[in-house]
């Protein structure tokens, strides 16, 4: 589905960004919803609305330090 598809690519970009910040991917996914980061999870990942706005602000949270970090 399109939601689904969504919080996949959201979840790669809080990927990525914490791998080139050196924070702790599953912790900062698992604040927006624990199924995002159970290990071998087979059921389908939580695809809410409120997923979806929590993985919003950890991107930009995230692209804030790197901005201010860039700064420094």
């Amino acid at each position: 589905s399109d939601r689904l598809h969504r919080v996949l690519e959201s979840v790669n970009e809080v990927h990525c960004l914490c791998a080139l910040l050196g924070v702790d991917f599953g912790e900062t996914v698992s604040e927006v919803h624990p199924s995002l980061h159970e290990a071998g999870n087979t059921q389908c990942k939580n695809i809410s609305n409120d997923t979806l706005v929590g993985l919003a602000q950890s991107i930009e949270k995230l692209k804030m330090e790197k901005k201010a970090r860039i700064q420094k």
